[in-house]
């Protein structure tokens, strides 16, 4: 069994301290993940606009439905009127 079936990977929404920001990810290590974006080290992103807290979070079992359900994410909160959203490739560090 290879390492992307047998993972877990959590998809996450965080909410900037900008008002109408918000970042769209997913890790197989999240808590490690969550703790580089407090420190300003998780993206651009979020290290610009700093992070507020969790907003949502999914669990799914592999890395290709991680990258689907992070960009459906993605799309949905984008769409929300006088949002500024990141993630889903849209910027990318490693993906601790």
């Amino acid at each position: 069994m290879n390492s992307d079936q047998s993972s877990r990977f959590l998809v996450y929404v965080l909410e900037c301290n900008s008002p109408h920001h918000y970042y769209v990810g997913y890790s197989a290590q999240f808590p490690l993940r969550y703790k580089k974006h407090l420190k300003g080290q998780g993206a651009a992103f979020t290290a610009k606009h700093g992070v507020g807290g969790l907003v949502d979070i999914y669990a799914v079992s592999s890395q290709t439905e991680a990258k689907q359900e992070e960009r459906e994410l993605y799309l949905t909160w984008k769409q929300k009127p006088g949002y500024t959203v990141r993630g889903a490739g849209h910027t990318r560090s490693d993906n601790t």
